[in-house]
């Protein structure tokens, strides 16, 4: 049965979905994993070069219109699948196009319910904001990973990633954890991220949250490998020292 995490912040920016790919490409070569766009910017699939008109139904699809959740899985390498978001997430309110009907919280929930027998691991790659779609999401999940690019006002959107993970746990009573910050677009000889990582530090010590001590650098090369060949770094041709970070991030993050 699946392990579920969503990498959830609700700043943009900070490299959440090249996390989310990456990491599921690093465990991909050992275990069956998924990946379940929710981000309207369906920027997951595009990492991949596939566009909505490729696929059979999108994530949109299984939300809105009762569609099967098997329906909508791609596959786009050995061991990793995908859901594609839809664009009309964009306009998702919660309730059915057709009939107005609520949708029920925990329908992404229901959805990977059904699937997480054929997978070892689900990572959810969520939007950069606190809508119903990321609440879902929140709510199917086992553990929250928080990507956290050091700059100023990077404390606050952190701040309310953990408010909104303790109000599900608060009002629901599921016992959600935040795995861990991962730090991106780090530059080491940066006063003001040494500045902003040393106060996290401070955060995280407090709460009991790990930060990952591989931290994913500010580099020109990090989309590269989408515009040459259409496929995360990990699973690229080139650029082997960032692979080799992803790999420690992910061998830290699930261990």
């Amino acid at each position: 049965m699946a392990k579920i995490f969503a990498i959830a912040t609700n700043k943009g920016g900070v490299l959440k979905t090249t996390l989310t790919v990456n990491l599921g490409a690093e465990l991909s070569k050992k275990h069956r994993v998924l990946l379940l766009d929710t981000d309207p910017q369906s920027n997951v699939a595009g990492t991949f070069g596939i566009i909505e008109s490729e696929v059979p139904a999108t994530l949109y699809d299984c939300l809105a219109r009762n569609k099967n959740l098997k329906e909508a899985i791609v596959n786009v390498s050995e061991n990793l699948d995908i859901v594609y978001t839809g664009k009309e997430m964009n306009s998702f309110t919660g309730e059915n196009p057709d009939d107005g009907s609520e949708i029920s919280p925990l329908r992404i929930k229901e959805l990977i319910d059904s699937v997480k027998e054929q997978y070892d691991y689900i990572l959810i790659d969520t939007a950069p904001a606190q809508n119903s779609v990321t609440i879902q999401a929140l709510l199917a999940v086992d553990e929250v990973i928080i990507p956290f690019h050091p700059e100023g006002y990077s404390v606050s959107s952190i701040v309310a990633t953990l408010e909104a993970v303790t109000e599900i746990k608060d009002v629901t009573k599921k016992k959600l954890k935040v795995n861990s910050f991962v730090i991106t677009k780090y530059e080491s000889k940066s006063y003001t991220h040494k500045k902003v990582l040393n106060d996290i530090l401070s955060v995280a010590n407090r709460l009991g949250i790990r930060v990952i001590s591989t931290k994913v650098p500010q580099t020109a090369s990090g989309g590269r490998s989408i515009v040459e060949e259409q496929k995360p770094t990990v699973l690229a041709k080139r650029w082997y020292k960032l692979k080799a970070t992803y790999a420690n991030v992910a061998n830290e993050v699930f261990k």
